[in-house]
């Protein structure tokens, strides 16, 4: 599960930049909802859940959000030599109200953990009132249908409509966790399920192509990425074997609540470097950028683990 989050994370920091058309395939934020609903707990109490996501989630977002608004602030005021109200103010941005696919103006990326911990939020209560696996299935269907043509249209605070459509991918993985976190298991079952995942993913490409009723084609497009989250899960699997490769992908795996925070600062950078340099943003510089990016995350994120645990998810701010 970590070689697959970190391949993700990699994916999004390729994808935030320029890149090539394939690398628009929408499976990345999909499997990473996937994946953290592997790891969800409920086991708490609600003061505990509160307690350890504003430790883990809600403090490393505002860390990265005012690290980042700083540095734009910098930059803005590097190329204009002075500071644009709308930039100022954009460090209100994250209370405002969202619709559609619109983030954060400072540090977009931290959509996603917006979303995550939203996410979260909806799983813990449905799990105290919904205690069949199949019924929160089917709530979680319904929620994300809700989410994807009603209620991500309608302006929610902190991206709650956007967050809802992704909704079931989450459930998925937490529905099924035990099944995901055993490998024995899934070794068992590599042929039947990876097998049935190919069939569905072909299925539903081919249902979506044939469709015009674009409630159907919405219905099928989940399937679809449903089935990719399994197939992907089994390649991880499979990619243990290569040591040094899923190395590397665990890393990112691991760190990736710090990728998320820091990746669109670097690739910034790494863009106005290369454009003084007087080279076209192309792919071929997009993944230079990528490439140069990874390289200084790697020894940031360590950076930040050995000397601001508290403000990077590593330790708990508070404890009471």
């Amino acid at each position: 599960m970590d070689i697959l989050r970190g391949f993700c994370m990699v994916w999004i920091i390729w994808y935030h930049t320029n890149h090539p058309d394939f690398v628009n395939y929408p499976f990345f934020n999909t499997t990473l909802f996937f994946v953290s609903g592997v790891f969800f707990k409920t086991a708490y109490s609600w003061a505990s859940f509160c307690r350890k996501k504003f430790n883990r989630m809600v403090v490393p977002l505002l860390f990265f959000y005012l690290l980042y608004y700083v540095f734009l602030l910098l930059i803005n005021y590097a190329k204009y030599h002075q500071l644009h109200a709308d930039i100022v103010s954009s460090i209100w941005d994250l209370f405002r109200l969202y619709t559609g696919n619109e983030a954060f103006v400072v540090n977009y990326p931290l959509w996603f953990l917006c979303a995550l911990l939203v996410l979260q939020s909806i799983v813990y209560g449905l799990t105290k009132w919904i205690k069949s696996r199949f019924l929160l299935i089917v709530v979680s269907v319904i929620l994300s249908l809700l989410g994807y043509f009603y209620i991500q249209w309608i302006p929610t605070p902190f991206m709650i409509g956007r967050s809802l459509s992704y909704l079931i991918y989450f459930v998925i993985g937490y529905v099924f966790q035990d099944y995901w976190k055993n490998e024995k298991g899934l070794l068992d079952r590599r042929n039947v399920v990876t097998s049935l995942s190919i069939v569905f993913f072909i299925g539903a490409l081919l249902v979506q192509n044939k469709s015009v009723i674009p409630f159907i084609k919405v219905v099928f497009h989940y399937v679809e990425l449903i089935a990719v989250c399994i197939i992907l899960v089994y390649a991880c699997l499979y990619a243990q074997k290569c040591v040094m490769l899923s190395r590397f992908f665990i890393y990112w795996g691991v760190n990736s609540l710090i990728a998320f925070g820091l990746h669109d600062m670097f690739l910034t950078v790494f863009r106005i470097i290369f454009e003084n340099l007087g080279f076209q943003m192309g792919v071929v510089v997009g993944l230079l950028c990528c490439v140069f990016t990874l390289v200084f995350l790697w020894p940031s994120a360590y950076f930040l683990q050995k000397y601001f645990p508290y403000y990077v998810g590593k330790k708990d701010l508070f404890k009471c």
